[in-house]
């Protein structure tokens, strides 16, 4: 009986440490650059010299800040799932935003494919008719 408690508690620390190392996006995440393309084809490029954005990734929850030449742009809070292959480090974000500064994305679900390599995170999707791709560095 010990030797069934015993292996089922480690069994049970395994588990929740693999899942612990197996989310590649917990911690923060500072805005690199971004590129967005409108429906009209009209390309929007910036980077993080005149835009400034961190995102932190707990378990379920992301948020972000974001700021522009020293003024406040905006923020936005939600939960989050992810699916994605822990070898590769591709896969799917799904967020859905509880509050943000852009109310047009309160309760909508926003679908974002990914790649980690390193400690750069690149992302790329859909919001409204914008199609957005946009490169973060990991900080923790």
């Amino acid at each position: 009986m010990i030797r069934f408690i015993l292996l089922s508690t480690l069994l049970l620390c395994s588990h929740v440490f693999a899942h612990t190392e197996q989310n590649p996006l917990l911690g923060t995440w500072y805005f690199i650059s971004g590129e967005y393309t409108a429906e009209d084809g009209k390309v929007t490029k910036v980077d993080n010299s005149k835009f400034k954005a961190l995102r932190t990734h707990s378990d379920n929850n992301f948020s972000a800040i974001n700021m522009g030449m020293g003024e406040y742009k905006g923020f936005i809070e939600g939960s989050y799932t992810l699916k994605y292959d822990s070898h590769t480090l591709t896969g799917t974000i799904i967020e859905k935003p509880l509050k943000s500064s852009g109310k047009h994305l309160i309760g909508k679900t926003l679908k974002f494919d990914f790649v980690i390599n390193g400690d750069i995170w690149t992302t790329q999707g859909q919001e409204s008719n914008v199609y957005i791709k946009e490169v973060w560095q990991k900080l923790d």
